[in-house]
């Protein structure tokens, strides 16, 4: 839109067309309901009227207005969809979302330490293994023949015995 009443001379915007008024150059809804978005303005008539529709959108900032239309639109759909509730069934159901993937996360979270106590422990073990020097025994001469025969200590082992 190219400002405040922006609208073609051909086509009137959604509420004039609605409110089968001739809509000009200073029409404040032509902005925020253009003739595509009838379907819109429809809902937020029924649920807002008009006359609070003016005064919700004058209240807020003008850099805000759009974005107010927007929100207003959401909620008038959701108060036609659940007339009871209307946006707190979205809400509650949002919370509901969050709660769940805050103790999936608790629970991931939980793992996590875990797994990082047991690598920290394996590390720990896998450091004393490395530093720990294995304490070799001397052996007798007769044992170490015992030993070659044992393991395979060649055919001149055997033969010498």
């Amino acid at each position: 839109m190219n400002g405040p009443g922006a609208n073609t001379a051909s086509t009137p915007c959604a509420a004039c067309k609605y409110l089968r008024r001739r809509c000009n150059q200073s029409c404040f809804l032509a902005d925020y309901f253009p003739a595509t978005k009838s379907q819109e303005y429809l809902i937020c008539h029924r649920v807002y009227g008009t006359y609070n529709l003016v005064k919700i959108i004058k209240s807020v900032q003008e850099q805000q207005r759009h974005e107010t239309v927007a929100t207003l639109i959401m909620e008038a759909q959701m108060r036609v969809s659940n007339p009871v509730h209307g946006c707190f069934v979205m809400h509650k159901l949002l919370q509901a979302q969050i709660d769940e993937n805050l103790k999936e996360l608790d629970a991931v979270k939980k793992q996590l330490f875990v797994f990082e106590s047991l690598h920290s422990q394996i590390e720990l073990l896998d450091n004393q293994l490395m530093n720990t020097s294995l304490a070799v025994v001397p052996q007798s001469d007769s044992e170490a023949v015992g030993n070659r025969r044992f393991f395979g200590g060649g055919l001149q082992a055997s033969l010498r015995d």
